[in-house]
């Protein structure tokens, strides 16, 4: 702004502002005479003078208190931490770095103080918002709240997770990362900012600045002092320019504005922020702090192309980046997660959302990725118009023996007109003679015509279409088109009629490669359990009436295995052990006696194997004789026909499967050495097929589950394992790797994210090295992320409530290591609200993860010295433990949990020296203990059982006699 134009300000500013407030708009009226930017600057300074002189002196008295302010807390301790040195100033307080080095251990951290002079009533709430904020952020690219408190002169404080790396932009420029580098680095950021959102969290100051990136190439999020909460949102507030904190060089157009900020705002600022990462400046430089410039730079200056700046950048990166900062809220990206994938599409060389969908820029991506079978093809076509030009030049030479043979051709044609003719006569009559036969006639001709019309169905819509799809990465969009078009049509023929036999098995088949699709436990669905339920006992009553009448036609007795066994699944998966296992035993003899009667059928014959399968994993954990038997006889089975169809990869697939079923039976049994060769069989097979076709996205879920066994049977806590904790570590990564790739091809398939999520749970609870238990927080931290939505959907769900109940308890262990005992504490009272929220089902599972964690709260209260409340726990943990074991009394594996009950009630009354009730309940767990011969079953209670012994011996030798 020029001198002259300032003064005019100044002068029309101080004339109005002796004005009364009604009388200023018709005075600026005449002043600026249609100047609307002199009239908004003249408005910006009547709006700071209206601060209130409170106000204003408050303001005076901070700045003077800043000021005046020398105090350092350098060389301080606040709680455990000692003040190394400041490291940085913000709007509300000064950042120190700090480390802990009580007896826990030591450990560099970051504290954040609220400036003396700031401890105003506003700046606090602020300052315990952002507290609030990141106590509710557990995310691996998220810098995390450890521990708060006040300083001796009451200041709040907070201890932060301490990030020792380079602002983002800083780190492109530094490293000179390439424009897919930084796009690669930026979908971490994207990952960290959609958790914030998931819980309700918008950043609103999302700059390169509070993105660090530390030396492991890892990006970590800070600052959440201006987010806001969404779930708070909804008071419109338009507050005035000056009482809103942000950066206006990444700001968006509604937040300069003051109006309601949604996740639209982070979106924006993230794509300034993968502007500067890729061009080296940023998006929109404001160069004066003058509301109405501000106000202009950001709301009306249209953002330049990246590449018009940066040299090797594409029209593609430069759609991104101005989708994601366009000033309409509504015309950005919807999500971050949106904006993430066209990302990755750009990464992966496909067509984005952010451009116009035309058919050359379609055509020019599909070149580029399929170069080779394009120019093949191109050559195959070259060669047919070669060869096209080759026969129009025979084809002329021709012409004169053609036309010789035209007046044969008309003789031809009228001799097959009069047959024609006289066919047509034949047709009228059948037609006539059909009709006399009656009504009953014509409706089982349309039956049968209906019959092939589903038939054609069957096979164009579910059969061949789904089953080409199934195996690709990012098709749930597809299988769910295929759901509802087809439910709606097989709706509409089941109409005309059920009486045909024909029609009545052929929607039966329809059905229950409809359920298939909704839910299949054991590949690609939607993850409509219920909905399959509901197809496979609609084609039950479809097959009953025909497999009743003729139970040994093999077609009618294959169907009805693969409903019934389908079926038995489905009831397994939501809970109910018992009556899944008595449905496939019933189908066992079944299954046999199809072998039998279709010998060289290769589909037949793998129901037998499928069904011992299953058993193994269904019958009681106790009967280990039963399911040895059958897992030995399903190896059989498979090796059999592996041996009989070598070319079948498939049979290969399911024989894999086996090997991993019969590992698992082994492990559960105490054969440690021989599980983890049936696992390493299982892998090799499996990794094999992958390579064969590496976009096959059942074969890379099979192999990622075969990688968590193998690291299951290595060193998995809860299990009993072989001690390689190393080994163990890197096999689930490996499981980790491939989950990850199966989420990124479809994120709208809830298998592959409960997927990731069990291979997170595998990593974390795998026993870290020292210094690792950060790393595995994480791990466990994501993977609790995961779940929460899936078993908000399906909050009956046994297994997922498990996994969720079991995430939390090893987050808890994890926490209490690195000494966050309160955070400790709220994971285990929420593992065991999980667990008996889904309990309702008499889950041994849960009922075991309740008071399992229920024993680690007595152990962690005995270590706080709250006798009354480790007790309490204790006995809470016994309660559970032995209204368990009541149910099934011969149980070993129950009466060893019983026992390890009783031996902690006894460690708690000998920390609080209560000798005498920690010698009776020492006495009752090794009477429980002293029947109990199965491997597999005390291997967990090994440790303590032994602890207990000992302190029975030594006890009873130091008492008087």
């Amino acid at each position: 702004m020029s001198d002259a134009r300032w003064i005019r300000v100044q002068s029309a500013f101080l004339e109005a502002a002796e004005l009364a407030p009604d009388a200023r708009s018709a005075f600026l009226d005449t002043f600026c005479e249609g100047d609307t930017e002199l009239r908004a600057d003249i408005e910006s300074l009547l709006a700071s003078d209206n601060w209130s002189t409170d106000a204003i002196a408050d303001a005076v008295h901070d700045e003077a208190a800043l000021l005046l302010d020398d105090r350092n807390l350098t060389g301080q301790r606040l709680g455990p931490y000692r003040v190394l040195h400041e490291i940085g100033r913000g709007g509300m307080g000064t950042v120190y770095l700090a480390v802990r080095d009580d007896d826990q251990f030591q450990k560099q951290v970051a504290v954040k103080v609220v400036k003396r002079g700031m401890d105003t009533a506003e700046v606090l709430a602020r300052f315990r918002h952002e507290r609030q904020i990141l106590a509710n952020l557990e995310h691996p690219y998220i810098a995390r709240l450890l521990d708060a408190g006040t300083t001796p002169d009451a200041r709040p404080f907070f201890i932060l997770e301490y990030v020792d790396g380079k602002n983002i932009d800083v780190y492109c420029r530094e490293q000179k990362l390439s424009p897919a580098a930084c796009c690669r680095l930026f979908l971490r950021v994207c990952e960290a900012v959609s958790y914030a959102h998931r819980n309700l969290v918008v950043h609103r100051d999302l700059k390169p600045g509070n993105i660090l990136v530390n030396a492991d190439h890892t990006p970590k999020l800070l600052d959440f002092g201006v987010a806001k909460l969404l779930s708070n949102e909804g008071d419109g507030s338009t507050t005035a320019l000056p009482h809103r904190p942000f950066t206006p060089d990444y700001a968006s157009p509604e937040l300069v504005r003051g109006l309601p900020v949604t996740t639209a705002a982070d979106v924006y600022a993230l794509g300034a922020v993968l502007f500067e990462m890729l061009t080296g400046r940023r998006a929109q430089s404001i160069t004066s702090s003058t509301p109405s410039e501000v106000e202009r730079a950001v709301c009306e200056i249209e953002v330049t192309r990246p590449s018009s700046i940066s040299s090797g950048l594409n029209a593609d990166l430069d759609n991104i980046v101005l989708m994601a900062m366009r000033k309409n809220p509504a015309r950005r990206y919807s999500s971050v997660d949106l904006l993430a994938e066209d990302i990755q599409r750009y990464l992966d060389g496909k067509p984005i959302a952010a451009r116009q969908d035309s058919y050359l820029y379609r055509s020019a991506k599909f070149l580029r990725r399929n170069w080779l079978e394009v120019g093949a093809a191109t050559a195959v076509i070259l060669s047919l118009v070669v060869g096209l030009a080759i026969s129009v030049d025979q084809s002329r030479r021709a012409n004169a023996a053609t036309q010789a043979a035209l007046a044969e051709r008309q003789i031809a044609l009228q001799e097959r007109s009069r047959a024609e003719h006289q066919s047509k006569e034949a047709m009228a009559a059948r037609e006539a003679e059909a009709t006399q036969r009656g009504i009953a006639d014509q409706q089982r001709l349309r039956a049968e015509l209906r019959a092939t019309d589903l038939l054609q169905l069957s096979n164009h819509s579910l059969f061949e279409i789904h089953d080409s799809i199934k195996v690709l990465p990012g098709a749930i969009a597809a299988r769910r088109a295929i759901v509802k078009s087809t439910l709606d049509y097989l709706a509409r023929l089941e109409k005309e009629s059920t009486a045909d036999p024909r029609l009545r098995l052929t929607l039966s088949a329809a059905y229950y490669r409809l359920a298939n699709i909704q839910g299949d436990i054991f590949g690609p669905s939607i993850n409509d359990f219920a909905g399959a339920r509901e197809s496979l006992l609609h084609a039950e009553s479809l097959l009953r009436p025909l497999y009743e009448k003729a139970p040994s036609d093999p077609q009618l007795l294959q169907r009805w295995i693969e409903i019934e066994s389908a079926l038995a699944e489905n009831t397994n998966h939501i809970g109910n052990r018992g009556v899944a296992e008595a449905s496939y035993l019933k189908l066992l003899p079944l299954t046999h006696r199809l072998a039998q009667i279709s010998p060289d059928d290769r589909i037949a014959k793998t129901h037998e194997a499928h069904i011992e399968s299953r058993l193994v994993y269904v019958v009681n954990p106790d009967q280990f004789a039963a399911a040895q038997h059958h897992a030995t006889r399903m190896v059989q089975l498979y090796s059999e026909l592996v041996r009989r169809f070598p070319n079948q990869l498939e049979l290969k697939q399911h024989y894999g499967g086996g090997l991993a079923t019969f590992g698992n039976h082994a492990m559960r049994t105490g054969n440690l050495e021989v599980a983890a060769d049936a696992y390493r069989q299982a892998i090799e097979i499996r990794e094999t097929l992958l390579a064969a076709d590496p976009n096959n996205a059942v074969s890379k879920r099979s192999l990622l589950v075969n990688y968590g066994n193998y690291a299951t049977v290595l060193g998995l806590a809860w299990m009993p394992n072989l001690g390689r904790y190393a080994d163990s570590r890197a096999y689930s990564q490996k499981a980790v790797t491939l989950a990850r790739e199966l989420v990124q091809s479809d994120a709208q398939d809830t298998n592959a994210r409960y997927d990731l999520a069990m291979c997170l749970s595998r990593l974390g609870m795998v026993q870290p090295d020292p210094g690792g238990e950060s790393s595995s927080l994480a791990s466990l931290s994501e993977a609790i992320a995961l779940i929460e939505p899936i078993y908000a959907a399906n909050p009956k769900s046994t297994p997922v409530a498990a996994q969720l109940s079991m995430a939390r308890e090893y987050a808890g262990h994890r926490l209490r290591a690195l000494g966050r005992i309160d955070e400790a504490i709220r994971q285990y009272q929420q593992a065991i609200a999980d667990a008996e929220g889904a309990m309702s089902g008499g889950s041994g599972s849960l009922t075991v993860q309740a008071f399992v964690t229920e024993e680690a709260l007595a152990d962690l209260y005995a270590t706080r010295k709250d006798s009354t409340t480790a007790l309490d726990f204790s006995r809470r943990a016994i309660a559970r433990a032995e209204a368990f074991f009541r149910s099934d009394p011969n149980s070993e594996p129950r009466a060893a949990h019983l026992a390890r009950a009783y031996a902690e009630l006894s460690a708690i009354h000998r920390s609080f020296g209560q000798h005498g009730e920690a010698r009776e309940a020492a006495q009752h767990a090794l009477t429980l203990w002293a029947p109990v011969r199965n491997a597999a079953a005390m291997f967990s209670h090994r440790k303590i059982a032994q602890e207990t012994r000992d302190y029975l011996n030594t006890t009873t030798a130091q008492s008087p006699r």
